[in-house]
């Protein structure tokens, strides 16, 4: 018998992200494993992967994402599935 545990989900639309992924613990996934997403709030506004999802304490999820050999932590309301081209070309 396996003490893992196992996570239902289900799939539902978000017009940020493109889609939600619910899981039986309570936790929302906004972003996937392999996906291309931008931070807000960087200036340069490069495309990052996704390469970690950490499930948090109060249903908090957190993002780990890959910027050439970087790899830094975020929550899902700094993230965007689009790319700001105002403010790369603006700074």
């Amino acid at each position: 018998m396996s003490n893992k545990k196992k996570y239902k989900s289900s799939k539902k639309q978000n017009t940020t992200t493109g889609f939600n992924v619910t899981l039986s613990s309570g936790h929302v996934l906004e972003f996937l494993i392999e996906q291309i997403v931008y931070l807000k709030t960087d200036k340069e506004q490069k495309p990052r992967l996704v390469t970690g999802i950490q499930l948090r304490p109060n249903n908090s999820v957190t993002y780990g994402l890959t910027e050439e050999t970087n790899e830094t932590w975020h929550y899902g309301f700094e993230i965007s599935n689009d790319r700001d081209i105002i403010m790369a070309t603006c700074n």
